[in-house]
């Protein structure tokens, strides 16, 4: 049986809380996630970056969108909308980015984003996500960008995530077993030398 002290142990491990300075772009993960866009809104007013890049995310049915496209169907994306939040929020314009990279997991988005990213030739970042996303994020953020880019991975204040409460609600024991599955495989990729592209 899981006692609230093990289980306090076992969420907050999960939530990695870096220290955010100055950077030179906020990056927001994707995923229709309104708290991340809000929390990247606040740190861009705020002065740590003067640029947001809203990561778009896969498509979960192809098939779905093309049919939409054939009947002239336009709907609003994640990163879209997201996008949105940002700039009703107070964050002018030509301070936001799409990278229409479209990636299937996060270790397929760093790479991805890197690739854009390099062309800036920035120097650090600020990964905004989920707090259960943030150990994982800084460990897949550090492995792909290497030692020339500074990390610094930001969990939104917005997200309702009570690493010391999980277990009470289905959405986030399913968020915390999700999770773990993921590290697991981080650290199976990171044994096996299986990258992404």
């Amino acid at each position: 049986m899981l006692t609230p002290v093990a289980g306090g142990v076992v969420g907050r491990h999960l939530v990695a809380k870096d220290s955010v300075e100055r950077s030179d772009v906020i990056v927001v993960l994707a995923a229709y996630a309104p708290d991340r866009a809000l929390e990247a809104a606040d740190l861009c007013r705020e002065g740590y970056a003067s640029l947001i890049v809203f990561s778009s995310e896969d498509r979960q049915s192809d098939t779905a969108f093309r049919r939409m496209e054939t009947l002239s169907i336009r709907i609003p994306e994640s990163h879209e909308t997201m996008a949105s939040i940002a700039l009703q929020a107070g964050v002018p314009q030509e301070a936001i980015e799409m990278a229409d990279i479209r990636g299937e997991s996060t270790r397929s988005e760093a790479i991805r984003l890197k690739r854009i990213l390099s062309a800036r030739n920035i120097g650090s970042l600020i990964a905004v996500t989920s707090k259960s996303h943030t150990r994982r994020v800084g460990k897949i953020f550090r492995r792909v960008f290497g030692k020339g880019v500074k990390i610094r991975v930001r969990a939104s204040r917005y997200d309702d995530f009570d690493p010391d409460a999980w277990w009470r609600e289905r959405w986030q024991a399913r968020t915390v077993l999700m999770e773990y599955l993921k590290l697991i495989d981080f650290h199976w990729v990171s044994f096996t030398g299986r990258e992404e592209a």
